[in-house]
């Protein structure tokens, strides 16, 4: 059974040894952004998962709500993946440090049709992240071909083994949520 090991740095922030898994996918990621002339690409591999809403919320909105409720409570979204001794680790980075321009954002595109909404996602699933910075987004569309507003969250498969922590992370959002009137 592998256990994390987690260490503090310097400036007391925490750093955790990857599962084999997010090892694996670190290291395609890895391999792709550092492709040689010639060499096949491992395709970079995003999780997205989609919130539908009654009403829009604007990325101001999300923003403050995501940072207190999921990425303060769930250290890999607040961390940057780094080889060390050939094996990866998540080291934290200081939340006032995050770029959070980065990671939300307001999809403007206009989605008049599902196949149009098909095709944007399935842009973002083949387009590698930052590695300087922790691997997932948040967006928001005011509206879909649906006709309902979405929120709509990208891992990086090297931060989340499966669907579970977005799942976890879209109900840490949603319970109890209100948005300001």
């Amino acid at each position: 059974m592998h256990r994390t090991r987690w260490s503090r740095g310097p400036e007391g922030l925490a750093s955790a040894r990857a599962d084999v898994f997010s090892h694996i996918f670190n290291v395609g990621r890895i391999n792709f952004r550092n492709l040689k002339p010639g060499a096949k690409p491992c395709q970079p591999l995003t999780i997205a998962a989609f919130l539908y809403l009654d009403a829009p919320l604007p990325v101001e909105v999300i923003r403050p709500a995501f940072m207190e409720r999921v990425v303060s409570k769930i250290m890999r979204l607040r961390a940057v993946t780094r080889m060390r001794r050939g094996w990866t680790h998540f080291d934290e980075v200081a939340p006032e440090d995050l770029d959070l321009d980065y990671h939300f954002f307001t999809i403007t595109e206009t989605l008049d049709t599902e196949e149009q909404w098909e095709a944007l996602v399935s842009s973002w699933s083949k387009m590698p992240m930052d590695g300087d910075k922790p691997m997932w987004r948040i967006g928001t569309a005011q509206r879909l071909p649906c006709g309902r507003p979405a929120i709509v969250m990208l891992v990086d498969h090297t931060v989340a083994d499966g669907l579970s922590l977005v799942e976890m992370a879209c109900k840490m959002l949603c319970d109890g949520f209100r948005a300001p009137q």
